[in-house]
């Protein structure tokens, strides 16, 4: 999926649900599959708290990862 697709059709919904999460004060896993490198700022924006699994058979670098999103300890 292209980023300006996931702009438009997924990303709304998901900002609107982790709004909701963390209005309950929960903390959110997400789940992804493959090579999301062109998504993950928008994936980081929407609040997630931990990106779950990082799939470096797909060409995900966990380096990068953890530059993006990665807060706290390591």
């Amino acid at each position: 999926m292209s980023p300006a697709h996931f702009r438009e059709l997924f990303y709304p919904g998901l900002c609107r649900v982790m709004t909701g999460y963390k209005d309950l004060g929960l903390r959110v896993i997400k789940y992804t599959v493959g090579m999301i490198s062109p998504l993950m700022d928008m994936i980081g924006e929407s609040g997630i708290d931990c990106l779950d699994p990082v799939d470096p058979v797909a060409g995900m670098d966990l380096g990068e990862v953890k530059r993006k999103l990665g807060r706290g300890s390591p």
